[in-house]
Parts: C-alpha cells; structure tokens; sequence
C-alpha cells in the first residue's frame, strides 16, 4: 500500500500566502487598467473591461481555495499552526508589507510634485494608481523573496559548499 504524502498545516498555510500574492497582483492588474482608462481614448474602454473581468475571475479562483480550505479545517490545533507568525513565508509577507507601504509613500510623494499635471485628471486615477502601485509591490516582493532557486533553500541562505 503506497503511503501518501500528508501535507501540513504550514506548507498549507505557505501556499494560501502565494494564492494571496498571485490573487493582489492579479487585483493591481485590474486597478491598473481603471488607472489607464483615464489616459486611453474612449474605443479602447471595452477591451479594458474584458481585462478587468478577466483579472476578477483569476482573483476568484486563486481566493477560492483558501477559502474552502478555512471553512473545512477548524480544529485548533491546525488553525493555530496555520495563522503562525513564525514561518519563513509569514515572515516574508510582513517584509512585502513594510517594504510596500515604503514604495507607496514615495510614489505619493512623487505624485505631489505632479499636482498641477495631475490635476486635470479625476481623483479616482490617482487612487487607482496607488492601489495598484501598492497591491503590485507588496506581491511581487513576496513571490521574489519566496522563489524557489537552486542552490538557495527555502529559508534564503546559500547552502553550504565548503
């Protein structure tokens, strides 16, 4: 009889963090093209709402699992080793955070030298370009700090070769 590999609770919850971070860039793809709508010419407004639609439907499907998962498994035990702070991935998310809240506020204070430019432009452009902005690089920090490369482990060190 062939033994099957039980995933854990952590590798789970490591997972749902990547869903989460491929669903927020999927979502800052979407703020984008509402950003970009504003700069476009009117004919090109219904390709964007394709696009936009199509970015929901990814966000859905990467959200979905997580949620089934949650709704499935609450026994404390998991829950509790799920919801740690302590792995590698957690750590990482809370790195993208901080560093994503950096990137936003210099695009803010870049965006305040360009008040006159911007100024002819609805408020809803400049806030869509922020939560893009914000939702792409809290993302895409955490999927390049959590790649998978050889000759480095999951935790970031360089392996050993002396």
């Amino acid at each position: 009889m062939e033994k099957r590999h039980q995933t854990s609770p952590a590798e789970i919850a490591d997972r749902h963090r990547r869903f989460m971070a491929l669903a927020m860039l999927a979502l800052s793809f979407m703020f984008l093209s509402k950003a970009l709508m504003h700069l476009l010419p009117e004919d090109m407004a219904i390709s964007s709402d394709y696009f936009q639609i199509a970015a929901a439907i990814i966000t859905v499907i990467l959200v979905a699992p997580i949620t089934l998962w949650k709704m499935k498994h609450r026994s404390s035990s998991e829950r509790l080793v799920y919801f740690s702070k302590d792995g590698y991935a957690a750590q990482a998310l809370f790195f993208a955070q901080k560093m994503s809240w950096a990137v936003t506020f210099i695009l803010l204070i870049c965006l305040e030298s360009l008040n006159s430019v911007l100024s002819r432009y609805p408020t809803e452009f400049a806030l869509q370009l922020l939560l893009a902005v914000m939702l792409a690089s809290m993302s895409l920090i955490f999927l390049f700090k959590t790649r998978n490369n050889d000759g480095l482990e999951f935790g970031g060190g360089a392996t050993s070769h002396a």
